[in-house]
């Protein structure tokens, strides 16, 4: 028995679906690690032919709801805390691995720039201004196609009047 558990200690099937979860992140957290730093040459090779490793998100709750803040566009900061406690050196030493882990995931965080009404508006008339440009274009090469057309067949029709027997 753990001597650490309390009254408000998780039930046994909750402690493992914690554990699970856990787990789960920190094999997003080495997927993506590894993405950022290839080790060996098959995985150079991987990586130059454009693939690359699949990310576990779908493992967990914890990794699905975590998904953007893990090597997407969005600035993500973790927290780790340890003990100084000789009770809990083994879970501290994880905690610490686990922190250099993450270290290796790099996010490339991007502003999302809202635009405002006024703005959409520029764009819609923008694009009703190309759309109706594109549109007069279309139909100017649909006349000169008939007119092709006509004229091929007049050609062909006024060549053989002229072939003689």
């Amino acid at each position: 028995p753990d001597q650490r558990k309390g009254n408000g200690a998780p039930s046994q099937k909750e402690a493992k679906m914690i554990n699970r979860s856990f787990v789960s992140l920190a094999n997003v957290i080495q997927a993506l690690g590894e993405q950022e730093r290839p080790t060996s040459t098959s995985e150079q090779a991987e990586e130059q032919r454009g693939g690359t490793s699949v990310v576990p998100y779908q493992k967990s709750k914890l990794t699905r709801v975590l998904r953007h803040a893990f090597g997407g566009r969005c600035s993500t900061t973790m927290i780790l805390t340890g003990s100084p406690s000789s009770f809990s050196i083994s879970e501290t030493i994880a905690t610490i691995r686990f922190g250099q882990k993450c270290r290796r995931v790099r996010n490339r965080p991007q502003v999302c720039d809202d635009l405002s009404p006024g703005e959409y508006r520029k764009q819609l008339a923008e694009s009703d201004r190309r759309q109706t440009e594109l549109t007069s274009i279309v139909k100017a090469l649909a006349v000169e196609c008939r007119t092709l057309k006509t004229e091929g067949v007049k050609g062909r029709i006024n060549e053989a009047a002229h072939r003689g027997p």
